[in-house]
């Protein structure tokens, strides 16, 4: 417990990584996943309270939270890897599994987990890091991160270190804390002693590889500086400019003559969601010795993912003669595969609340008449960015599906700084009817079978 709540202190339980965890750990474990984190547990009548304030002061909560769950630079000496990989297996039951995910986090694949009972294991973790600093001052921050990272570094040589500044997205809390996401680069022995004593002789290593890749500073082989993150606002936006970024930085109070941006050298793995591959070394050197099969999912961007474990799913559910007709959207960490399974849903998860994922979500729906119902839990991230997508843009998204849409805890009139959304999320799931009994398994030669089948349908490539 003591190394629970350390490990606990440095992790962001915000973030895209944590989400998935806590989805398929809670999954395998029968209990559902805590949708909303922290407010959810806050009684209704504060919550209330907080969203009629002004928008600016909720703005401003949305901002100092980052703040609260962040640690201090001098802390960064005591994280360690190995405790990382040992609170991610301690969170899983003791069993054999027919399959195990590891690598890029993703939504769409966290629900593709629970169909086949298998535990994943992430290979990057946010660690929040209070500082502040002025959100257009990219530069401000790679001076921050070049003093402090390599306070991380020294205790940890099999991890890289891609530090993010999204003055964007994350405008809000970026001014409060920083953003340091690292990969796993070998897969500690604490990884290598779950899989061995967990995964049956000639068992299944699913490999989740995002090949999303972004331009970067390079300040050493173990530590980048991303300025940005994956959205409709491109690299070229940043380092460029654009109108609709002009526009955007007039709207918040800002200029761009004051857009700090480091320039930029090379060109890695994306930060959140990217693979770094110097892992499959050691995966393919387990896979070896013990006999398991590696299958890698690959695809380019995290909402590539979506579209197929939709039609999976549905597949899923006719061949056990099980009946659906309502499907859960869920965007970023708003990630529940129990009450999907449990209610008969069909999931489809957003990366984020932005055009380029809201556009996949169209281009989905636009031929889907077999789902006439569907719910929406939005990420409310507290800001009118560049890419936004309004509740009007679902709507759109769906109105060639003639299907109805129901926005589960949302106050259409607060978005994007609908901070009592958090708080009855897992209030408005817990509403949908659900049934007691847990389908058969979906097995690893279902999920080949079927991709086989369709996969000309798909931007997902599964090589085995």
């Amino acid at each position: 417990m003591l190394l629970m709540g350390k490990v606990k202190k440095y992790i962001a339980d915000f973030d895209s990584t944590t989400s998935v965890l806590s989805a398929v750990s809670n999954f395998l474990n029968n209990r559902n996943s805590p949708v909303g984190g922290k407010l959810r547990n806050v009684p209704d009548f504060i919550l209330s309270i907080v969203n009629s304030l002004p928008e600016s002061t909720r703005r401003g909560l949305y901002k100092w939270s980052g703040w609260y769950d962040a640690f201090p630079p001098d802390e960064l000496k005591n994280v360690n890897a190995s405790e990382i990989t040992e609170w991610v297996i301690d969170k899983y039951p003791k069993g054999a599994f027919p399959a195990v995910f590891i690598g890029s986090a993703n939504g769409a694949a966290a629900h593709l987990a629970a169909a086949m009972r298998a535990p994943y294991l992430p290979q990057t973790f946010l660690l929040p890091v209070r500082r502040s600093l002025h959100p257009d001052d990219l530069t401000g921050d790679l001076e921050w991160g070049k003093k402090y990272v390599p306070y991380l570094l020294e205790n940890n040589t099999s991890l890289r270190v891609y530090q993010m500044h999204d003055p964007i997205q994350d405008r809000l809390m970026v001014q409060k804390m920083a953003y340091l996401r690292i990969k796993l680069t070998s897969l500690q022995n604490l990884y290598r002693y779950f899989i061995q004593n967990n995964l049956g002789f000639g068992g299944i290593i699913f490999i989740c590889t995002c090949t999303l890749t972004w331009k970067v500073r390079k300040v050493s082989d173990r530590h980048f500086f991303q300025p940005g993150g994956f959205g409709a606002a491109t690299e070229k936006d940043l380092i460029e400019g654009s109108p609709a970024l002009n526009n955007f930085l007039k709207e918040q109070g800002a200029d761009k003559s004051n857009w700090k941006i480091p320039e930029v050298d090379t060109e890695v793995p994306e930060a959140e969601w990217g693979f770094d591959e110097e892992i499959m070394s050691d995966l393919e050197k387990l896979a070896q010795r013990y006999n398991f099969k590696l299958i890698c999912l690959t695809f380019n961007t995290p909402d590539d993912m979506s579209p197929f474990t939709a039609e999976l799913y549905k597949w899923w559910y006719t061949k056990r003669n099980i009946k659906f007709n309502k499907m859960l959207i869920e965007c970023f960490s708003l990630l529940e595969p129990k009450i999907v399974i449990d209610s008969r849903m069909v999931p489809y998860w957003l990366a984020f609340n932005t055009r380029n994922s809201t556009e996949t979500l169209k281009d989905y729906c636009a031929d889907d008449q077999s789902v006439p119902e569907k719910y929406i839990m939005i990420m409310n991230n507290g800001i009118r960015s560049i890419d936004i997508s309004m509740p009007q843009h679902y709507h759109e998204a769906l109105i060639q599906s003639s299907s109805k849409l129901n926005f589960l805890g949302l106050d259409e009139s607060k978005y994007p700084v609908d901070l009592k959304s958090y708080g009855v999320y897992d209030k408005h799931l817990r509403e949908i009817p659900s049934s007691k009994e847990q389908p058969e398994p979906l097995t690893v030669s279902e999920l080949l079978s079927f991709y086989e089948e369709n996969k000309t349908n798909f931007n997902l490539k599964i090589v085995y």
